[in-house]
């Protein structure tokens, strides 16, 4: 998950910060900062209470795919062999020095 604010719509109310400490600061002049912005899954919950209940709805979760993921998805297709390498595509038993 990322986390984006619309600095157009937020007030510097705060609430963000009450419900996510670890992620969210607010400033005296009422200026959020996102102290991570992809924080990890076990603040979810804070997170999610915090977009709730932004009185300006100036908070917003992305989901992202986790690099273990993608990492994961490539080595299963390499490993199966339904993908070349790239640059190899459609050259597999070609030998361009073979005579006929």
């Amino acid at each position: 998950m990322r986390i984006v604010v619309d600095r157009d719509l937020c007030q510097g109310h705060g609430v963000c910060e009450s419900e996510a400490p670890a992620v969210f600061a607010v400033s005296t002049q009422h200026v959020v900062e996102i102290l991570d912005d992809t924080p990890p899954a076990g603040l979810r919950a804070q997170v999610e209470a915090a977009v709730t209940f932004c009185p300006t709805h100036a908070l917003r979760i992305e989901e992202t795919v986790a690099a273990e993921e993608t990492v994961a998805a490539e080595e299963t297709v390499a490993a199966d062999g339904t993908v070349a390498a790239a640059g190899t595509e459609g050259t597999a038993g070609t030998d361009d020095n073979e005579e006929d």
